[in-house]
């Protein structure tokens, strides 16, 4: 592969706060690698022009949540044909390889990009961290925090106004890493998520086991994504109101709720979040320069490593054993393991 002098950046899918610093971390006075980026994903790669990285003052946006590059969904990175213009249109620019900030579908993509020819990496950007390969995710430590700061709010209500059941409903994708995580750290009661079965009575016997405990209200997690059929479309919200009302109904409990929505995904980034990726982004830069690309960069055990893309895609991210095992052993988690997950 030929020395790698120009690279671009896109940020791929939905947004997440945090990936500032990864473009922060990017930059270097060493480097003689010259870096830009495209606002709207893969699609702004064929509709704006390149913002230069050094043109931006990068040190004061890693504290912001409003992300340096705009994301979007894309359309035309489905198709070889639009593939083959985005590859167009980087060499174009000259540009040598291309760094894709996302999820899933965005790695896909840059894997489709590879076969036809052009140089890609991959950071992972997403608040629900279901992505393979990573213990965590770009978004996912700032996403934690604003939930279990909504349970810390709802506690307090709780205790001044007992004998209530709140549920929040919180994002994660098709997954219940946040779900789970922010229901532990929260100090929530049960945890409703898309890998384990859901029966309403099983769930109102659950409720009824926590008030005829010390406890006087009820906190449930549900994740987004716990529907009983294959109806789910990213983004849909709701669905704890639906489960909601059969709680009603068996109970006679009215149900409070609260549906985070893009609350989730907005804000300042969380310091664990910041250092992440600027650690990231800087290895990513690393790898880029020793002509490591096709790969994701990946966080486990504290430190940087490089995942094929080819893997990253072709596998399902489980929840955390360890994580599940306490959730299941204080009661929290309801049913069995959904056997198509």
């Amino acid at each position: 592969m030929k020395p790698i002098k120009k690279i671009a950046v896109i940020t791929s899918g939905g947004d997440a706060p945090g990936i500032n610093s990864a473009l922060f971390g990017m930059m270097s006075k060493n480097s003689n690698i010259e870096v830009c980026g495209f606002n709207g994903g893969y699609d702004g790669i064929l509709t704006s022009d390149p913002i230069y990285f050094k043109d931006i003052n990068l040190k004061q946006a890693n504290v912001s949540g409003n992300c340096i590059l705009i994301t979007s969904r894309s359309i035309a990175p489905r198709s070889k044909e639009g593939r083959a213009k985005i590859i167009k249109r980087l060499n174009s620019l000259g540009i040598d390889a291309l760094v894709v900030c996302g999820g899933d579908g965005s790695f896909k993509a840059a894997e489709l990009l590879i076969e036809q020819g052009m140089p890609c990496l991959g950071i992972p950007l997403t608040i629900d961290n279901d992505i393979y390969g990573t213990e965590c995710t770009v978004g996912y430590n700032t996403v934690i925090k604003r939930v279990t700061d909504v349970l810390y709010s709802l506690h307090q209500t709780a205790h001044n106004m007992p004998g209530r059941i709140f549920m929040v409903e919180v994002f994660g994708g098709d997954s219940g890493h946040i779900a789970i995580a922010s229901a532990l750290a929260g100090g929530a009661d049960i945890a409703i998520i898309p890998e384990m079965t859901r029966q309403p009575q099983d769930i109102v016997n659950r409720i009824n086991e926590i008030l005829k405990s010390k406890n006087d209200y009820v906190i449930i997690v549900c994740s987004e994504a716990v529907y009983d059929t294959n109806d789910y479309i990213h983004g849909d919200q709701g669905m704890s109101i639906v489960i909601g009302k059969k709680i009603k109904e068996l109970t006679g409990m009215r149900v409070r709720h609260s549906v985070l929505g893009y609350f989730q995904r907005g804000g300042d980034p969380d310091p664990a979040d910041s250092l992440i990726a600027l650690q990231m982004g800087s290895f990513a830069m690393e790898s880029i320069k020793n002509g490591k690309v096709g790969y994701m960069v990946g966080w486990d055990h504290g430190r940087c490593v490089l995942v094929p893309l080819s893997t990253v895609v072709s596998n399902r991210k489980e929840l955390d054993n360890n994580l599940l095992k306490i959730a299941s052993e204080k009661g929290m988690i309801i049913g069995k393991k959904v056997s198509s997950l």
